[in-house]
């Protein structure tokens, strides 16, 4: 009879994947991460208010990227992911043409209800 399980990956390949997934954690740290997925989220936010023939954004994902990320990391390490987000925010927004005092603004309220 055969050992292996009928359903799910093989032990041998759950382990490859796992160890992948810690060198690629080790490779690059969560916050750079959160910051990549919050300027993509930017990115698709704006695509998405273009193709609506909207001049805004009718809704925000990196707030939820953000969000998850401050759900999952400790509370000591929150400025950090803060800090990440914050030329990803300005990146994307100064691409669309915002004005400074705009952005900066727009990212104080993503960041305020953690204080």
């Amino acid at each position: 009879m055969n050992d292996t399980p009928l359903l799910g990956p093989a032990p041998a390949f759950k382990a490859r994947i796992r160890l992948f997934l810690l060198r690629l954690k080790e490779a690059i740290p969560t916050p750079l991460l959160v910051a990549v997925a919050y300027f993509v989220g930017a990115e698709a936010a704006f695509l998405i208010g273009r193709l609506s023939d909207m001049s805004f954004a009718p809704f925000w994902p990196p707030n939820v990227v953000l969000f998850c990320a401050l759900l999952l990391a400790p509370e000591r390490r929150w400025w950090i992911y803060l800090v990440a987000a914050f030329p990803a925010h300005v990146l994307a927004e100064l691409q669309v043409g915002m004005p400074t005092a705009h952005l900066l603004v727009a990212f104080s309220t993503t960041a305020r209800w953690r204080y």
